[in-house]
């Protein structure tokens, strides 16, 4: 019973804001640990749902259209329309012990299906985990990407993956983006090893959608935001060359004014890039290549940023006639 009185309070404090970003909710304003959104559980023009974290560490909401209130647990009850029990377990517990390894390890093991098949699965898996990520895993996210070299950005909602089918340890990055995930990139912590739960998509941080940077990979897009000094752009990987063409649907969402392509210094890097250029002009977009890399002798910007090599570069217009920007980007000695 004790435990069972512990395991209550624990579900209490899983981040009621990222349970709702996870169900697809946006916050209308964040600040810190409070919220407010649109009410989840009913239609409403004005915002009214609003969302905290008390000094114990647990969260409570309070609907002030409806004058409705509680924690974690009566939201699920109102939400799902389920009892008391039922919802304990949705957010991943049980009346009888304090997550058992059963319901931590449940999700972990993806099953043998195709991408498409996968794709909803790999949905719900990372609604389950991205609320159950606790600061600890916080942390182990963040070393990660530092540790290569790179920022990393809250509004990814990147989670750590523990894989019990080969025994590794994954950051899991949503992609294209958390609200509209159609699969999960996985990337090996301490190792090379990488894999795809869903769909094969682009990956996209938005931010001033006018421009945009290209790359491969996810990685890359971040160096570039160091390698270019730029913490504006709209970062985009295409996450292979064989995502190139999925560019023509992100060029017609978003509309950019300028694209700077730094896709890999490879056959299949120069092909894709050779593409990415004909899509956007098809766009009227203002192409720029990033050659800063090709100069550099290295394959890509990661591999850039981390060579700790003064860059002077040229960029190149898509008619490719040079143009003298006069200047140079550095990347920080320290990362070498």
């Amino acid at each position: 019973m004790r435990r069972g009185r512990e395991e209550i309070e624990d579900l209490k404090r899983i981040d009621l804001i990222a349970f709702l970003e996870g169900l697809g909710f946006s916050p209308r304003w964040y600040s810190g640990q409070r919220a407010m959104f649109s009410s989840p559980l009913r239609d409403e023009v004005n915002p009214s749902f609003y969302v905290q974290r008390s000094s114990d560490g647990s969260w409570s909401w309070k609907d002030w259209g409806t004058g409705e209130s509680g924690d974690i647990i009566k939201f699920a009850q109102t939400y799902y329309g389920i009892d008391f029990k039922e919802a304990l377990k949705r957010l991943g517990g049980s009346s009888e012990s304090l997550r058992s390894s059963k319901v931590e390890c449940a999700g972990n093991q993806i099953p043998n299906k195709t991408d498409a098949d996968t794709s909803g699965w790999a949905k719900e898996f990372y609604g389950k985990e991205v609320v159950k990520m606790q600061s600890h895993k916080l942390e182990i996210v963040r070393d990660y990407f530092l540790n290569m070299g790179v920022k990393y950005h809250l509004e990814t909602k990147c989670i750590h993956v523990q894989d019990r089918k080969d025994g590794k340890s994954y950051i899991g990055i949503p992609i294209p983006y958390p609200l509209k995930m159609r699969g999960l990139e996985l990337r090996e912590i301490g190792g090379n090893s990488k894999k795809t739960w869903g769909k094969k998509t682009l990956w996209l941080l938005n931010r001033d959608s006018r421009r945009m940077l290209i790359t491969e990979s996810i990685l890359d897009a971040l160096a570039g935001e160091v390698v270019l000094g730029e913490d504006s752009i709209t970062l985009c990987s295409l996450n292979g060359v064989g995502n190139v063409d999925q560019l023509d649907a992100l060029f017609n969402q978003y509309k950019p004014g300028e694209v700077i392509l730094a896709i890999d210094n490879d056959e299949p890097g120069r092909n894709a890039t050779e593409r990415a250029f004909k899509i956007a002009l098809s766009h009227s977009v203002r192409v720029v290549e990033f050659r800063g890399h090709i100069e550099a002798n290295v394959k890509d910007l990661h591999k850039l940023l981390r060579s700790g090599q003064e860059v002077r570069h040229e960029r190149v217009d898509a008619d490719r006639p040079k143009y003298d920007l006069s200047q140079v980007w550095r990347t920080p000695a320290f990362l070498s």
